[in-house]
């Protein structure tokens, strides 16, 4: 095992505390680790921003959600230290695209064991850095309106059900999204700019293969019709001129995204509000380096084909 500092966020955690106590103690018990706790006020970017200073370690490893991940890894891009996920959250969708153990305690084994190291890519929006997704609009009102209690107690469903919730209640406004420059006006209910996480097995036509590593950003519209569009569209579905189609558009971009709108949203990246609309966030390839099983690659494939913007 590399000397290691370790990072637990027990507040994201659907471990058992005591489990996660014993599996520290049992990997970095005998080690030269420093292991830290979060605290509800801690940062995890600043934690181990401090702790490259001061300990300069080998690797870091992180116990916790994808906020807490994200933010460590924030902390590592630019450095040699790579990073170890344990996924112990409450969604944990970077872990798992990535081919990590679901169990904390493969996953610790995974450190200090056979692996690869694989660079990814992030976002970057006013000079902090996010892994998988970024949005305004559906994706930021459900963050808002969704308890820590809930995300605790349901996990994943509890995004599901509180994003289904509020797209219901959500009113469209007009978008202008830019992507490398070429400007696009819509009238929507969501943009989502995203880099990890998302997977469709199989895959669906019109959805792009999504790695964080291909070296660029996915993006989704979700749009509104006006009302005669959406009676034109009605009206040619009926007479079978075409077939139905989601309102949803994929696009993509190699550099950065602008997001504004017609009125102030609120924006989430991985999870997390984060300010409001307008907003740039900027592609940065291979930001940090992960370790991952070495028998096997993230579950998907090449983006080769999927629509440029």
């Amino acid at each position: 095992m590399p000397r290691a500092f370790v990072l637990v966020n027990p507040m994201s955690s659907r471990t058992d505390p005591r489990e996660l106590q014993e599996l520290l103690d049992r990997f970095f018990g005998d080690e030269p680790a420093r292991i830290r706790v979060m605290e509800k006020t801690d940062k995890a970017s600043e934690i181990v921003q401090h702790a490259l200073d001061e300990l300069r370690p080998e690797l870091v490893v992180v116990a916790g959600g994808d906020g807490t991940i994200s933010g460590a890894a924030s902390a590592l891009s630019g450095t040699s230290v790579p990073l170890a996920i344990v996924p112990t959250g409450t969604a944990n969708m970077l872990a798992e695209q990535l081919g990590i153990p679901a169990s904390p305690a493969e996953a610790m084994r995974l450190a200090g064991g056979e692996h690869s190291l694989r660079s990814i890519d992030a976002m970057e929006c006013d000079g902090r850095l996010y892994f998988l997704n970024a949005g305004a609009g559906v994706s930021s009102r459900t963050v808002q309106d969704l308890s820590d209690e809930d995300k605790r107690r349901f996990g994943r469903m509890a995004y599901i059900w509180t994003g289904i919730t509020s797209s219901l209640w959500s009113a469209p406004v007009p978008f202008r999204v830019a992507i490398d420059g070429a400007e696009r006006d819509f009238r929507g209910i969501e943009v989502t700019i995203i880099n990890a996480g998302f997977r469709e097995q199989p895959g669906f036509p019109g959805v792009p293969d999504i790695e964080p590593d291909d070296g660029a950003l996915d993006v989704m519209l979700v749009w509104t019709p006006t009302p005669v569009g959406y009676l034109q569209h009605i009206g040619d579905v009926v007479a079978k001129k075409r077939p139905i189609e989601p309102n949803v558009k994929w696009m993509r971009a190699r550099k950065e995204i602008s997001i504004d709108a017609g009125k102030v949203l609120p924006v989430q990246a991985d999870g997390d509000l984060i300010g409001k609309t307008p907003c740039v966030f900027r592609l940065v390839p291979g930001a940090v380096s992960v370790l991952v099983p070495s028998e096997r690659r993230a579950v998907g494939g090449s983006n080769e084909g999927a629509p440029d913007g």
